[in-house]
């Protein structure tokens, strides 16, 4: 067999491409084809062990044949899919795609979707999703080489390498599934899985095995099971773990068994998918983009494809991606027409490229002004949030802790922990930017929480109180018929006995359907979608459970109660003005909305220590 090109790998690639673009397109009977990114990885990894086969291979010459191959095809289509996006979407919206763009030019999409959300919600925007798996490919391919460096050609200890990555993304799988599924160390057995179908599929009794009758069963068994099991529902908030053993395994036997071109063109069909794996990559870049296109409606409110809607997004996909494999990567990677000084210097001009125009369009608001002012208007309402919770500087600083400073002050006058949930998120710049103008220190639970749970339980907030000498505990949230009052009794108990004031802001009026987005259909329809809420009837919604422990604990010294509603309803309760929009959603505060409470906070930082 040809160890350099492999028209079985062709076809299995064709397979691989063809699972996930069905999921994608969410077919009912497909609910496990995201496996396909499985079978590239260990295909990848059997390529990488190809191309380091000889002792003399080429570290440079490789990572050049690696770029040729990923990156000009990768960054061309972002690019321009990237430059006509804020005629497509909204521009909230299309200002989302630069997070995973920038990560793509820093070789790290994978962490930069890792940071926004999974890969199986159904509610993020992410039209360039599907590119995280290149950043886990391209992290591979600079590893690679370091692994062969240190490690030899030895199989013990890429053995060692590929079961400690096994095990570890079993375990980080129970806990976070998430990282499991982005992060290549839990990834790497994957690709070593590939090695080692090389390391098998090199020898002269596996090759010869491959063109008998049993080599052709085994082929087509591996092949017919991959196919099953994505017609299997997997758990997708168990995967990758065990879930991925299969597939893995399973491409590891079709590579190590392989099967000649000649076995290959007796079986009918085979030409086709073999066409599908040789434009498989340019595929695979183009079909996400496309579906999500013709799925998308703004907000995430996605539409359901028709058939004719699913045939016309695979013919566009197909037109693409035969043109985006003839004219991006078969030139760029003939080194003849395109030398190694031209490529490089052609790759830097076009990272060049890709990092101004999103500067020039994150300075130019994504073309928003282009737009009427409603939808000005309504785009700056999603943007208009602060950062959430405590942000990763601060929790490098404060690793391990279970709070940490928004703002610190030398001597404070007091210092003022902040408990909650999102929705305290949504305030507490409010009180960052009191606290600056006075001498206070402001602390945040580090997690959000119900009100006398978790974090949020007496016992945590004690713990708070006495370690960093809390004067003032602000305490506000979401769902107050979830709140523990009983334990929220227990720390009013306690806190009156060691002088430490209590303030409990209540909840703020809130609507059923996100405020942004119904305020865009009321523009589209011309008609009244919003539902509105008086003081009559935001009094009649508040649960009687914190009405009855408010009633029970205001007159005690020390606690406090405050009424948001007495600055949002008048008594119609106020959702916009001419200028903003106060919430983002149906019941978080923008950073427009949260300014309501600052006569609140004030009142809060004004009230002499007990």
């Amino acid at each position: 067999m040809n160890m350099s090109f492999r028209g079985d790998i062709e076809l299995m690639r064709g397979v691989a491409v063809t699972l996930v673009v069905l999921f994608h397109l969410k077919l009912a009977f497909i609910p496990s084809g995201f496996v396909g990114v499985d079978m590239f990885f260990v295909i990848s990894g059997y390529l990488m062990a190809v191309a380091f086969s000889s002792n003399d291979a080429r570290i440079i010459e490789f990572y050049e044949r690696r770029a040729r191959r990923v990156l000009p095809a990768a960054m061309v289509i972002m690019l321009v899919f990237f430059a006509i996006s804020p005629f497509i979407f909204l521009p909230f919206e299309a200002k989302k795609i630069s997070e995973p763009f920038w990560g793509m030019i820093f070789f790290a999409p994978n962490l930069a979707f890792w940071k926004i959300d999974d890969y199986f919600s159904a509610l993020v925007f992410s039209p360039t999703l599907h590119y995280w798996s290149l950043g886990v490919e391209l992290q591979y391919y600079l590893v690679f080489p370091l692994l062969v460096y240190f490690l030899g050609r030895k199989p013990l200890p890429f053995i060692l390498v590929a079961l400690t990555s096994l095990i570890a993304c079993v375990v980080v799988t129970r806990l976070s599934s998430k990282t499991a599924f982005f992060f290549l160390p839990f990834r790497l057995w994957e690709f070593l899985a590939g090695y080692f179908a090389f390391a098998l599929g090199g020898g002269a009794i596996l090759r010869k095995f491959s063109d008998s009758s049993y080599g052709v069963i085994t082929f087509a068994i591996a092949i017919l099971g991959l196919i099953i099991y994505s017609l299997v529902p997997v758990p997708q908030n168990q995967f990758p773990g065990i879930y991925a053993l299969v597939p893995v395994l399973l491409t590891s036997v079709a590579i190590t068994t392989g099967l000649s071109d000649a076995k290959l063109n007796a079986v009918f069909g085979v030409g086709f998918f073999r066409w599908i794996g040789k434009i498989s990559y340019s595929i695979y870049l183009v079909h996400f983009i496309v579906i999500f296109v013709f799925m998308y409606s703004p907000f995430s409110a996605w539409k359901t494809l028709t058939i004719f809607d699913n045939l016309a997004a695979v013919c566009v996909t197909l037109l693409l991606s035969a043109l985006s494999y003839k004219y991006l990567e078969i030139p760029f990677r003939n080194r003849k027409l395109i030398n190694a000084k031209q490529f490089w210097i052609g790759l830097l001009a076009l990272y060049l490229v890709c990092a101004s125009v999103i500067l020039i369009y994150g300075r130019l608001a994504y073309f928003s002004s282009m737009r009427e002012p409603d939808i000005q208007k309504i785009s700056n309402a999603v943007d208009d949030i602060g950062e959430i919770r405590c942000g990763k500087l601060q929790k490098l600083m404060e690793f391990g802790e279970s709070s940490c400073y928004l703002h610190k002050s030398d001597h404070p006058e007091k210092t003022v922990y902040l408990v909650g949930d999102s929705h305290m998120d949504a305030i507490k710049h409010i009180f960052v930017n009191e606290a600056v103008e006075r001498k206070i220190s402001v602390r945040l639970n580090r997690d959000r929480c119900f009100l006398g749970v978790g974090q949020c339980s007496s016992s945590e907030v004690i713990k708070q109180i006495k370690a960093y000498k809390v004067t003032d505990v602000v305490m506000h949230g979401y769902a107050y018929e979830n709140f523990d009052y009983g334990d929220l009794q227990r720390l009013i108990d306690w806190a009156s006995e060691n002088k430490v004031a209590l303030h409990f802001i209540g909840p703020v009026p809130s609507y059923s359907k996100s405020i942004p987005e119904s305020m865009y259909e009321e523009y589209v329809s011309k008609s009244k979608v919003i539902e509105s809420i008086d003081l009559k009837s935001f009094l009649a919604s508040v649960p009687l459970s914190y009405v009855a422990f408010r009633e029970a604990n205001k007159t005690k010294k020390g606690v406090y109660f405050y009424y948001p509603e007495n600055y949002f309803c008048e008594p119609l309760c106020k959702y916009s003005d001419s200028q903003n929009i106060y919430y983002y959603d149906g019941h978080h505060l923008t950073l427009s909305g949260a300014s309501f409470i600052r006569p609140i906070v004030s009142e809060i930082y004004s009230r002499p220590s007990l």
